[in-house]
């Protein structure tokens, strides 16, 4: 299924960039790929168009997860670092 290896792509391109043991900046900076951000721009049309498969759907709500996890920890990470000042 393409859709899958497109989610599954985007978690390694996360886990590739966890493992790379970024800097607070670099997590507070992070920005999926131009891939990645195409796809789901594609799989929000489809969905709002009435038109998405279920692994579809799936594919969506694992995006929509991992984005709110990285928000989620940015800001904490943000948070932190204003109690710190």
């Amino acid at each position: 299924m393409a859709g899958t290896q497109t989610t599954e792509s985007f978690t390694e391109e996360l886990a590739a960039f966890f493992a790379s043991q970024p800097t607070r900046e670099a997590i507070l900076a992070y920005r999926p790929s131009k891939r990645v951000q195409r796809r789901a721009a594609l799989l929000l049309q489809k969905q709002n168009d009435g038109e998405a498969s279920h692994e579809e759907r799936q594919e969506l709500e694992a995006f929509a997860h991992a984005e709110r996890l990285m928000r989620l920890l940015k800001a904490q990470l943000r948070g932190s670092k204003k109690s710190k000042a």
